[in-house]
């Protein structure tokens, strides 16, 4: 996976992407491209990637009311003093903190998929 893989699904309507510089409370650049339509795995609300620049981070936030997946499709993050590479998947669930840096060189891509967690009595 490469930003110009996602650049170009981008170019044939296949992702929403939004730019958000500081997003979450993090440092410099991130690109989310949205899926669109039926890209969306079943019983997700939301899926797509993420594209870190350089020294980005993400977060640090609190995940609530839902589980996001991510998983390393390119480049290299850090998460709580440990590293994870292409392949890696990261599971935040309600309450949890999450706060991401792009350790790597060059760009980091993370698929993510994101579901509403329900609570019954």
């Amino acid at each position: 996976m490469t930003k110009e893989m996602l650049e170009r699904d981008w170019n044939a309507g296949l992702y929403q992407k939004s730019i958000c510089r500081h997003w979450k409370g993090g440092d410099g650049t991130t690109v989310i491209y949205n899926d669109l339509g039926i890209k969306i795995p079943l019983g997700a609300c939301e899926s797509g990637k993420m594209l870190l620049d350089p020294g980005a981070s993400i977060g640090p936030y609190t995940v609530k009311y839902q589980k996001t997946v991510w998983k390393v499709l390119a480049g290299q993050i850090e998460y709580r003093g440990n590293t994870y590479g292409p392949g890696a998947e990261l599971t935040f669930q309600d309450e949890s903190t999450v706060r991401v840096k792009n350790t790597y060189a060059g760009e980091t891509i993370i698929g993510f998929t994101t579901y509403l967690q329900t609570y019954h009595d």
